[in-house]
């Protein structure tokens, strides 16, 4: 516990030393003493530094420097820095606005606020879910440490640069390594604890451009507090990934911001390149971020233009901004793109996240903008009338209705989804609802509310209307709070821990400590997509979802890391792909408590024995180093796998049948790709709510080669004579949502599976075969009793699919399936 907290402090001191300190002595250099107080040097000084160490950053990779440079001109640039403060001669400036009691009290506030966000950081730290993005950001920073590049090629996969630096991957990821070098602290250690640092800045950067943008700290304060409890809409674990430079970008953002209506307020020139320089800087911690910039900008202009014409200032401010933020970050982009290449990955190239109004129009889905604002962000819409109402007499107020009305003006316009999505692909586009500053929006109104029944005589009418909006935000802060609660609770915690690394956590270690030289390493992508982050070597896979936009074989990786862990693949196969991919030790995780289906890839608990079977069965092939806790890691011994030993033969695949089943009902339903539904086997005709029931489906392939992708089946049961139930038709799904809300009981259920338990994908069925995928279906114990309609389907779907309006509003959805019997629910 003593070296932990000796630790800890050490990180603290690095951090200030590095990421704070340069960007305070360049405040107290650019701008006069005063002009800044305490909470608002200390965003600033942050987002300074990140930027200072970028532009020496981009420097030196430029000239081919290493970051071992960048260290080493720390402590000249803070000398510089410190003798250049020292030397200026500062004239004593007035007390600024404010710093009236008010104003010191909304700033003591926010301090308190971000003192909690720390303690609560400190908690529960980072994520370290396995299938978070932890774990890349983590191999990242840990290859710098290691290679001292400062912008180096993916080396996950085997030590080639050839696909060059990762373009979502910015400066800032050099930062946290200069921490792990100077302090001895392991990269991920770092990121657990980087919240506790971050969060209390972001709040602190929050309340500062709240505060320049109302011209009140009470507003701003309460903004800030909601930003606390509400950012990121239900989910509380949304503020644990305040390290992701996303976040670290938004930081940028706000700076930038808070610069231009600071210029706005008193006509100084360096607020303005302030912020065009800050603005321009973010494109080199996160493009998306650079992107909502402009966009915030653009948007603040046009109304500007639209609603204010006489306040040409403002406009001409506005547009200087933007300009300057476009001139400076010009080559930071070009570099970017240069970087990155050409967006190759096939994944980044699906169309995903979108609903469909016809066959070929499309708009982004609005229920991730649900998943993103929550029921107050959705709320803050409806302030939309009141805004605009005050936008024409204040430039801030002006902001928050320019950005609400812009929001729904792009994510719900086909033709701004489809240009911005081949611009910075249709995953970002999602995120354009992050341009809604509805937090903001909130704390305003419920300030504005608040401050109304204060002032004495107004309509009864209002009084009952005010009344009811205060109240309605209340109730709906109910949930976040219970959020908090689960989040953060000592079941969530457990739960954590079961689904991070920890159960895998010696394994590591010997990977780390007994291989000594970088070797590539086969695990399924789970355990892959820790591997980096935590030892010196290589993999052949990482999550679909995680890999580099210019990584054109990242599904083919994913797949073959699944193939030579299936035990129903050959060994020919098995060891062709362990050379092609350069593979020295595969691992066999069998921690999981329960089978994965993942895109792609799949972990079926009930196999363990066999995919450990399969390499014990060949000790020549494959020695094993290590076992222990259900972790096995095999030497690979290429040598020793000549052809003619590697064994032929195909391993028995009990579930590929001979003859084709006798069933009492046929479907024979062709879902594409040359794969048919013969039919389904249903164990019993009647099931009680809380069991399992047993199922069986015989499906055929048609075609020789059956395409790759990541197959799902889907079982639906549909309550048909149940009482209650509703009907059918054009909104039948919304029908049913309000009486499963009236009644208690659902009316619909569905499980959703990899064939045949993904041990045997459809990308190695042969013509002909006809394959019994056996499984059982875990009745809810909530649902309505009375007669059920089966239906199952296949399909592939992107990995974060779209939907068109029907899917929305009608139970006859994508998912609906073909028929093939009825059970009843007791």
């Amino acid at each position: 516990m003593v070296e932990t907290g000796f630790a800890f402090v050490k990180l603290a001191l690095a951090f200030a030393g590095i990421l704070i300190l340069p960007g305070v002595l360049l405040v107290r250099l650019l701008f006069e003493r005063r002009e800044h107080d305490a909470i608002e040097t200390l965003p600033v000084g942050f987002v300074f530094s990140v930027s200072l160490m970028s532009a020496a950053g981009i420097a030196l990779y430029l000239i081919g420097w290493s970051a071992n440079a960048l260290l080493a001109l720390l402590p000249a640039l803070l000398l510089v820095l410190a003798v250049l403060v020292v030397a200026r001669r500062r004239r004593r400036s007035a007390m600024p606005a404010n710093d009236s009691r008010a104003e010191r009290a909304a700033a003591r506030g926010v301090a308190v606020l971000a003192l909690c966000a720390a303690a609560l950081m400190l908690y529960r730290g980072g994520l370290s879910t396995w299938s978070a993005d932890t774990y890349d950001h983590v191999g990242t920073v840990r290859e710098i440490v290691e290679g001292r590049e400062i912008m180096p090629g993916d080396a996950f996969y085997g030590g080639e640069h050839s696909l060059g630096p990762d373009p979502r991957k910015g400066l800032f990821h050099t930062c946290l390594a200069l921490l792990s070098i100077v302090t001895g602290i392991e990269p991920f250690r770092i990121w657990l604890w980087l919240p506790a640092f971050l969060l209390p800045i972001l709040l602190c950067g929050y309340f500062s451009c709240a505060r320049s943008l109302f011209k009140n700290g009470k507003i701003a304060l309460l903004s800030s507090i909601l930003f606390f409890v509400c950012f990121g809409g239900l989910d509380r674990g949304y503020l644990r990934t305040v390290g992701y430079p996303l976040f670290v970008a938004f930081q940028f953002y706000l700076i930038a911001l808070y610069f231009l209506f600071r210029h706005l307020a008193n006509g100084r020139a360096r607020y303005l390149v302030a912020g065009a320089a800050i603005g321009c800087m973010i494109s080199l911690v996160h493009v998306y971020y650079f992107f909502q910039f402009m966009l915030a900008i653009g948007s603040l202009f046009v109304f500007s233009w639209l609603l204010r014409r006489d306040d040409r200032g403002a406009m001409i401010a506005v547009a200087k901004l933007g300009l300057l933020t476009i001139v400076f970050s010009l080559p930071l982009l070009v570099l970017r793109y240069r970087l990155s290449y050409e967006i190759a990955n096939p994944f980044d190239l699906q169309p995903r996240h979108l609903l469909f109004l016809t066959d070929t129009v499309f708009i982004s889905n609005p229920l991730e903008a649900w998943k993103v604002l929550g029921p107050i962000g959705v709320l803050a819409f409806g302030a939309i009338p009141f805004l605009y109402r005050r936008a024409r007499a204040d430039t801030g107020i002006l902001f928050l209705f320019s950005a609400m009305v812009a929001t729904p003006l792009i994510i719900l316009n086909p033709l701004a989804v489809e240009a911005l999505g081949r611009i910075m692909t249709y995953g970002l586009v999602r995120r354009v609802v992050l341009l809604a500053p509805y937090v903001a929006v909130t704390g305003y109104c419920v300030h504005e509310a608040a401050r109304a029944l204060r002032g004495g005589a107004i309509a009864r009418r209002r009084v009952a209307a005010i009344l009811a909006y205060l109240a309605l935000v209340a109730a709906l802060l109910v949930p976040y709070a219970k959020g908090f609660a689960d989040g953060y609770g000592p079941a969530s915690v457990e739960a954590e821990r079961r689904n991070s690394f920890l159960p895998w956590r010696d394994a590591l270690a010997f990977m780390q400590e007994r291989i000594i030289e970088p070797s590539v390493i086969l695990s399924d992508p789970a355990t892959s997509f820790s591997i980096p982050a935590f030892t010196r070597h290589h993999i052949v896979a990482v999550l679909i979802g995680h890999a580099l936009p210019q990584d054109a074989e990242n599904i083919e990786r994913v797949a073959a890391a699944d193939d030579v862990l299936n035990p129903f693949v050959d060994m020919r196969t098995t060891i062709e792909l362990l050379k092609r991919y350069r593979v020295r030790y595969v691992v066999v995780n069998q921690t999981f408590d329960s089978s994965l289906y993942e895109s792609y890839w799949s972990v079926d608990v009930t196999r363990y024995d066999a995919a450990r079977r399969k390499f014990e069965d060949r000790p020549d092939v494959f020695e094993r180093v290590y076992g222990r806790d259900r972790v096995f890691i095999y030497e690979f011994r290429a040598e020793a796998a000549a052809p003619a030993s590697a064994g032929e033969e195909s391993p028995l695949r009990p579930f590929v049948l001979e003859i084709a089943p006798s069933l009492q009902e046929a479907a024979n339903a062709a879902f594409g790709d040359g794969i048919v539904l013969l039919g389904v086997s249903i164990e019993a005709p009647a099931v009680r709510r809380g069991e399992r029931l047993t199922m069986k489906c015989y499906w055929k392939c048609a075609a020789e080669d059956t395409a790759v992708k990541d197959y799902r089946v889907f079982v639906r049961f549909d309550a048909q004579a149940a009482e209650g139930a509703p009907s059918g038709g054009r909104f039948s799904k919304v029908r049913r949502i309000v009486m499963q809300r009236m009644t208690g009981h659902r009316y619909r259920f569905r499980s959703e599976r990899s064939p045949v338990n993904g041990v045997y994908p459809p990308r190695h069925w042969r013509k002909g075969e006809i394959i019994e995928d056996e499984f059982e279906i875990a009745i809810p114990s909530d649902v309505a009793a009375g007669p059920y309609e089966v239906r199952i389907n296949l399909m592939s779907l992107p990995f974060s699919p779209n939907y068109s309006l029907r899917d929305l509003l009608s139970d006859e959805d994508v998912y609906a399936g073909k028929r093939v019997g009825v059970v009843a629910v007791e």
